[in-house]
């Protein structure tokens, strides 16, 4: 199983917007289920994923967990990185393991420590030494920490060793989910999804997830019910339906997503549909839908009726996600835009900033909201929150923040592959909106999840 929550752990942050991650494996339930604490190492991380054969780690045992991690330390350290974790494994052609290697670093550090200041784990018991390990480093003063489960005694004890991140290592700390990380491993998607397709989706399941305990809009036994069918084990398959976003059997194992249909709809259409489908993975069903809406009209069908088929599970569902239905006017309404102001061709970067409008008349909390460029530079908001129609300036350069003006330092450029670009999340890091190509000096937005 520890293999395996290190599998779940790089997968979720492949599918959020990090480049990988470590578990901690410490867990609570703060009464909306099992929360495991996960480290996640954001974008500006030096690291390398390689596929390795299980001869060339010199590992034999697939169950010696402990074994494992001391081999891909070793093979890290002999091959000038710092350290490495296994992420993966697969069994044909050959034995072969993935492993993540992190390259050295000024936040980076490797210590033996003594195994009594860890309160003198067990050797080989994983949860105990990746917990006592996150626990001292903490008090410590370091960032994040993990065992390389090597071990050595030169006379004044056994020492442990550790391989610890300081504060400015770019490492984020997060309860996620039980659930959420397994379903990472769980879900499996066809060959024809591509990466891209299969991350987004995983994303959107993500999502979609964190909003059922809270959801008055489906009684407990519905909301049990689709609890446990996230736990299931879900195949994604490709439909050529054009009448439909996505499709499931009722009470199946599977569901089928029409991608062209439903990717340009925008996140929030998408976390809509995948609810909706997994509640009729769950078992539930709906009438079909009686055409046009009329409203008032009881022959016809609009979303908020709460009738014949508005008012079924899956339905409802959909209201969990950001309190309308699929086709309920006015729901491409995003709470926020972002438009980047550049310099103009003869200034320098110092004069080039972000704007983050407001779109509603109620104030809107941006705090640890991010924004970010497509090659992964993240600026995220300090505690803010922009009244109605308000707007603040994020600028290109160093400074002390005001009001309205805070400051993203050093000055660069906020580059991609097609030029100027900037992308808003969420603090649950859902897209809000995007801005792209500066020279059309207008800003894009995205659906948000909300």
């Amino acid at each position: 199983m520890s293999l395996e929550r290190l599998v779940e752990v790089h997968a979720y942050a492949s599918t959020h917007n990090f480049r990988g991650g470590f578990p901690n494996f410490h867990q609570a339930d703060y009464g909306q289920g099992i929360v495991y604490g996960t480290n996640l190492l954001q974008a500006q991380a030096d690291l390398e994923v390689r596929v390795v054969s299980a001869r060339n780690l010199n590992v034999g045992s697939v169950t010696d967990f402990p074994a494992l991690m001391r081999a891909v330390a070793s093979y890290a350290s002999n091959n000038g990185f710092f350290a490495g974790l296994p992420i993966g494994r697969q069994v044909r052609p050959l034995p072969q393991y993935r492993v993540c290697l992190l390259r050295h670093s000024r936040y980076t550090e490797w210590r033996d420590v003594r195994a009594v200041d860890f309160g003198s784990p067990a050797p080989n018991d994983v949860g105990a030494r990746f917990r006592t390990t996150n626990d001292w480093a903490d008090a410590h003063g370091y960032a994040a920490a993990f065992p390389n489960f090597h071990a050595a005694d030169y006379g004044h004890g056994v020492v442990y060793g550790t391989v610890l991140f300081k504060r400015g290592y770019p490492v984020e700390w997060r309860d996620v989910p039980k659930d959420v990380l397994e379903l990472h491993r769980r879900f499996t998607f066809a060959s024809e999804i591509t990466a891209e397709q299969r991350n987004r989706l995983l994303e959107r399941h993500s999502f979609a997830y964190t909003r059922i305990h809270a959801c008055n809009n489906l009684n407990r036994e519905e909301r049990s019910n689709l609890v446990r069918t996230y736990q299931r084990a879900i195949t994604h398959r490709v439909s050529t339906n054009p009448e439909a976003n996505a499709e499931a059997e009722v009470g199946g194992s599977w569901i089928a997503v029409n991608f062209g249909n439903l990717f340009p709809n925008g996140d929030r259409e998408i976390a809509q549909s995948l609810i909706h489908e997994m509640v009729h993975c769950a078992g539930y069903t709906h009438p079909r839908r009686r055409d046009p809406c009329r409203p008032g009209d009881p022959r016809t069908d609009c979303p908020g009726d709460n009738g014949p088929y508005f008012g079924t599970p899956p339905l409802r569902a959909e209201l969990c996600i950001a309190g309308v239905q699929s086709d309920s006017p006015g729901q491409d309404l995003t709470s926020a835009t972002i438009t980047i102001v550049p310099a103009a061709p003869d200034d320098t970067l110092a004069l080039e900033h972000i704007v983050v409008r407001n779109q509603f008349s109620e104030p809107l909390d941006l705090t640890g909201w991010t924004i970010e460029d497509l090659t992964g530079h993240r600026f995220t908001f300090p505690p803010l929150t922009l009244q109605g129609a308000g707007e603040v300036r994020v600028w290109m350069k160093a400074g002390v923040g005001g009001a309205n003006d805070l400051y993203w330092g050093p000055p660069g450029p906020l580059r991609g592959d097609a030029g100027e670009a900037a992308i808003l999340r969420d603090a649950q890091g859902t897209e809000v909106a995007r801005f792209e190509n500066f020279a059309q000096a207008e800003g894009v937005s995205s659906e948000i999840a909300e």
